[in-house]
C-alpha cells in the first residue's frame, strides 16, 4: 500500500512539474504562429503581385518568381550547367529545401493541440483537489488555466493547418517552376 501511495505521489509531482514547460511551449507556439502568419501574409502579397507564371508568355530569366525560386534561378544562371549530375543535385536540393519549410507546420498541427490537452488535464487535478477541500478560489483559477490552454492549443493547431494547406500548394507550384527553370536554362 505504501508503494502505491508513493507511485501516486510521484506521478502527481511529475504532472505538476510538467505544467510550466507545457505553458511555456504553448506560449512560444502561439507567438511563433503569429510571426508565421505575418510571414505568410507577406509571401501571399508577393505572390499576388507577381501573378501566375505562364511558360508560353513569361521569360524564365525575367519573371518575378517567389523568393526561393528566384534564388534558385539566379544561382543556376551563374553556375556551371555543363555537369548534368551537379545541376540535378542542386535542383533536388532546392526542392528538398522548399519541402522542409512545411515541417514546422506539420509539427504544430500535432503538438499544439496535445500541449493544449496537457495544459487542460494537469490543472484539473489541482482544481478537483481544491473542490474536495472547499477551496473554490483555487479551483476556479485552475479551471481558467485549463480551459485557456485548450483554446490556445486548438487555435495554434488550426492556424498551422490552414497555413500548411496553402503553403503546400505554393510549394508544389514552386517545385514545378524549379523543374521548368532547370529544363529551360540547361538546354
Amino acid at each position: 500500500m505504501i508503494v502505491f501511495d508513493l507511485l501516486k505521489t510521484f506521478v502527481f509531482l511529475v504532472s505538476g512539474v510538467l505544467l510550466y514547460p507545457v505553458l511555456i511551449l504553448l506560449s512560444l507556439a502561439a507567438v511563433y504562429m503569429v510571426w508565421a502568419l505575418g510571414r505568410f501574409l507577406g509571401e501571399w502579397m508577393e505572390r499576388a503581385k507577381a501573378g501566375g507564371f505562364d511558360p508560353d508568355r513569361d521569360s524564365v530569366t525575367a519573371f518575378d518568381f517567389s523568393g526561393a525560386v528566384r534564388r534558385y534561378r539566379d544561382m543556376l544562371l551563374v553556375s556551371d550547367r555543363s555537369d548534368d549530375a551537379a545541376v540535378m543535385y542542386r535542383m533536388r536540393e532546392a526542392v528538398a529545401e522548399r519541402k522542409k519549410t512545411l515541417d514546422i507546420y506539420r509539427m504544430m498541427i500535432r503538438v499544439a493541440p496535445a500541449l493544449g490537452l496537457l495544459g487542460t488535464l494537469i490543472p484539473m487535478g489541482s482544481a478537483l483537489a481544491g473542490v474536495g477541500q472547499g477551496e473554490m478560489q483555487l479551483a476556479s483559477s485552475e479551471l481558467v488555466v485549463a480551459f485557456t490552454t485548450t483554446v490556445v492549443g486548438l487555435a495554434v493547431g488550426s492556424l498551422a493547418y490552414v497555413l500548411h494547406a496553402v503553403k503546400s500548394r505554393w510549394i508544389a507550384e514552386d517545385i514545378r517552376q524549379i523543374e521548368f527553370i532547370t529544363e529551360k536554362v540547361c538546354r
